[in-house]
């Protein structure tokens, strides 16, 4: 909902829009500021919109990809120590001679 101001200049009301920093008076010209905290909010929410894919990023390096990198290591070992002595009896069986 857009906030209603008076402009510092000529006094008339002034509508500043939500998503706005400032607007200029319709009567005199003048930039009338948004407050402070609208300012701030606007600016927050540009900062997390940039920081959401580092954030992810930040996320899939840091915890994704050592769990999958643990789990295909330990799919391999589990492989190799089924495969490993398959191996051995087959070759024992059939012996390479």
């Amino acid at each position: 909902m857009p906030e209603v101001f008076s402009c510092p200049q000529c006094g008339a009301p002034v509508q500043v829009p939500v998503e706005a920093e400032s607007v200029t008076c319709a009567f005199c010209g003048s930039q009338v500021p948004a407050p402070a905290e609208q300012v701030n909010a606007i600016r927050a929410r540009k900062l997390g919109a940039k920081a959401k894919p580092w954030i992810i990023a930040f996320i899939l390096v840091v915890f994704v990809l050592p769990t999958c990198l643990g789990l295909a290591g330990t799919l391999l070992g589990v492989a190799a120590g089924f495969l490993g002595p398959v191996i051995a009896i087959i070759v024992g069986l059939f012996g390479a001679s």
